[in-house]
């Protein structure tokens, strides 16, 4: 296993470790009984996930209980989806079969904070701190659920445990910002939910947050900060020193809208 493969094996750790113990202990997805490492989401803000491994018949067998159920309008009509031991094109074909195409892509970055870190700016009337209390948790949670859950609620008091750190980015004492830290395992730390309120982005602050984040994990003597970016996004995190190791597939149910899902 080379260095980048190493990198990208951790970051599954990370995702995995989320849906377990964020997503599947408030009860917003469960795990698959296939031998295939699968979660299915009963909530549309949570995408099923496959973590899987080329092997026969059973490769099929998760896409064909994900395609049933997303037609009887248990589960959202999309999927995250990574492979290992087994090439793109199998995948795609399996996801087809069923109805279901590729419409985006996430891409699975790590930093290697042991190396210099991007240099902070100093930027008028902009601070950054730690929640450690419930006002500051919910500052922290208004803005992330504008941000990436549709106004809807999350079991945010899951996060204030020592596994993570969240931090809120403010202007004028106006919340702007926010992100989250994980705490993984082999000094590894993810980086979540992290963003810029609309309105108040392109004045660096996105940088900014990454950088104290950053910060806060090679304090912490950990030695790799993982996490995933956009298509549209991986610039921007290139440019901070990102490297990129692996890739998330989204794939859409054709004909399926989330609002059908019977939550």
């Amino acid at each position: 296993m080379n260095e980048i493969e190493y990198y990208n094996k951790i970051n599954w750790n990370n995702l995995v470790t989320l849906y377990d113990d964020a997503a599947q202990n408030d009860k917003l997805v469960y795990k698959s009984t296939e031998p295939i490492l699968s979660y299915k989401s009963i909530d549309y803000d949570w995408p099923n996930f496959n973590l899987l491994e080329y092997n026969g018949d059973e490769f099929d067998s998760v896409i064909d209980e994900t395609n049933q159920l997303i037609i009887r309008k248990i589960i959202p009509p999309y999927i995250l989806s990574s492979y290992q031991y087994a090439n793109n094109e199998q995948l795609t074909s399996a996801m087809e079969k069923n109805g279901i195409r590729q419409i985006d892509q996430w891409i699975n970055i790590c930093y290697d904070v042991e190396k210099e870190l991007p240099k902070m700016a100093e930027i008028p009337n902009y601070s950054l701190y730690e929640v450690h209390n419930d006002s500051e948790l919910k500052k922290w949670t208004d803005v992330v659920i504008n941000l990436f859950f549709h106004g809807r609620a999350i079991p945010s008091h899951l996060f204030m445990r020592d596994m993570y750190t969240i931090l809120i980015a403010q202007e004028n004492r106006t919340p702007i910002g926010a992100i989250m830290i994980y705490w993984g395992p082999e000094k590894s730390a993810g980086i979540y939910m992290g963003g810029i309120i609309p309105e108040y982005r392109s004045k660096g602050y996105g940088r900014e947050i990454v950088t104290v984040a950053l910060d806060y994990i090679k304090k912490n003597n950990y030695k790799y900060c993982l996490g995933q970016a956009t298509r549209q996004g991986i610039r921007q995190w290139n440019k901070l020193g990102f490297l990129t190791t692996g890739y998330l597939d989204i794939f859409w149910k054709v004909g399926h809208k989330l609002e059908d899902v019977k939550c």
